[in-house]
């Protein structure tokens, strides 16, 4: 990758309404991304802050 003068990248993100797990869902909303997706539990501004300092 060096040799070519080449960089490498990386992108964290968070699925949120977008998940598709078995379990409960949370996002900042209670907006589901489509009408086929599931209703995500809206976090609280506590859960956001939780969430920003994982990150």
């Amino acid at each position: 990758m060096h040799l070519n003068d080449s960089k490498a990248g990386i992108q964290l993100s968070y699925a949120g309404r977008k998940a598709d797990v078995s379990g409960q869902i949370i996002g900042p909303s209670p907006i589901p991304f489509a009408e086929d997706r599931k209703t995500p539990l809206e976090m609280s501004i506590e859960d956001i802050q939780v969430a920003i300092g994982a990150l």
